[in-house]
């Protein structure tokens, strides 16, 4: 899939614009980011997004990155502390 240009989603013209305009060529470039990712570049609004996500979804159920949560970063965290021997508080 990582030759498949974003074009092929079928994007009304400015959301294909804002993505083009931050690099974003392919549709495996754009599943690789999250939703967060996204709304921090130029150009890209809440409405954006969720065009991008129908046509996503449309195009063949493909879905963003999964946003990390806190405490995915907090466990790992925690097992890095562990396995260096380093104290937690």
């Amino acid at each position: 899939m990582s030759e498949q240009k974003i074009e092929e989603l079928n994007l009304l013209t400015k959301d294909l614009t804002a993505l083009k305009s931050s690099g974003i060529e392919t549709i495996d470039q754009l599943l690789s980011f999250t939703e967060s990712d996204l709304l921090k570049m130029p150009r890209i609004s809440r409405a954006r997004v969720s065009q991008i996500k129908e046509h996503l979804w449309a195009y063949g159920d493909l879905k963003l990155k999964q946003e990390r949560s806190a405490t995915q970063d907090e466990a790992r965290h925690r097992y890095a502390m562990k396995i260096s021997g380093k104290r937690l508080w």
